[in-house]
């Protein structure tokens, strides 16, 4: 993978976290602050798209486009501190009927950047475990 597909991997991953962020603030009537979850998203997909730009400047479009996800949570956080964890049975209230599963032992290696916007994005609730994160993701990319 090049580095241009690892950066929109990191937008991709911005789109696919601000989803759930969209739902929470709207159900608690926070509107606006929603809406910059989805103008973040709406950001990084048209960033994603951009093939112009050189890479020292793609990259720090990205980072500042992690900044303002990053502020955005904490702001949203700061607002409703009940954001940070969904109970166990309203989380598996919005989870789809499970399908038959299958584990397997898998060894990803990533970056040490790519790794810390994992562990950034399991700490603002995105998920629960690395695992669930790349669950997610892989859904996500799916649809």
């Amino acid at each position: 993978m090049d580095q241009r597909e690892a950066l929109r991997n990191e937008l991709q991953a911005i789109i696919t976290a601000a989803k759930p962020f969209v739902k929470r603030l709207r159900e608690r009537s926070s509107h606006i602050q929603a809406g910059h979850f989805t103008n973040l998203a709406m950001q990084s997909r048209k960033l994603a798209d951009r093939n112009d730009m050189l890479l020292p400047t793609y990259r720090r479009y990205v980072d500042r486009m992690i900044e303002e996800f990053n502020y955005q949570v904490s702001l949203a956080y700061e607002k409703h501190p009940d954001l940070k964890k969904l109970s166990k049975r309203s989380a598996k209230a919005l989870d789809d009927p499970k399908e038959p599963t299958k584990a397997l032992k898998v060894s990803i290696t990533l970056p040490v950047h790519e790794w810390l916007f994992v562990d950034e994005s399991i700490k603002n609730g995105f998920a629960q475990s690395r695992s669930e994160y790349f669950r997610k993701l892989h859904i996500s990319r799916r649809r």
